[in-house]
């Protein structure tokens, strides 16, 4: 489990996290909160969200995973072409 924010601290709602390379996932709540029950602590967690950085953590022996995430590198030209049309 955990909480999912953006590089000012924000919380993200509806990021997608998923055990990388298995049917696990589930999406973080409107205060950026998750929780997920893996089969093995070996895994990596996927973060994806439109417009920010895939962020891939692994999980350990850790119980709390907390991830911020980025903007990415093409977001502002997508806002860009939007207000230019």
């Amino acid at each position: 489990s955990g909480t999912v924010t953006e590089e000012k601290g924000d919380a993200l709602p509806g990021v997608n996290v998923i055990l990388k390379g298995t049917p696990f996932g589930t999406n973080t709540d409107t205060k950026g909160k998750y929780a997920l029950t893996i089969p093995d602590s070996a895994g990596v967690l996927v973060f994806s969200f439109l417009g920010y950085k895939t962020v891939e953590k692994e999980v350990g022996n850790r119980t709390i995973l907390d991830v911020s995430m980025g903007l990415s590198d093409n977001s502002l030209d997508e806002k860009l072409s939007l207000v230019s049309v």
